[in-house]
């Protein structure tokens, strides 16, 4: 399912409707992935919005680091 959200945020920036992809990416919560981010951070970044893709690549290195924290830690076994 998040491919088909996924092309609609990229076919939203290519041309330039950051507004409605930025719709789109909002309502993906639960689904988005590094497709979904990269697109969106992107297409900031085309539009030359660099303030938004900040922030956006902030929210994402929040979520990796919140991810990391819940992933489990294994004892190396030599």
């Amino acid at each position: 399912m998040w491919c088909l959200w996924n092309a609609m945020i990229d076919g939203y920036v290519k041309y330039s409707e950051m507004e409605l992809a930025k719709l789109v990416f909002e309502r993906m919560v639960c689904s988005r992935d590094v497709v979904s981010w990269n697109t969106m951070i992107n297409g900031y970044a085309l539009v030359g919005s660099i303030k938004e893709a900040k922030r956006l690549i902030s929210g994402c290195k929040a979520i990796i680091d919140m991810k990391e924290k819940e992933r489990p830690v294994y004892p190396c076994h030599e």
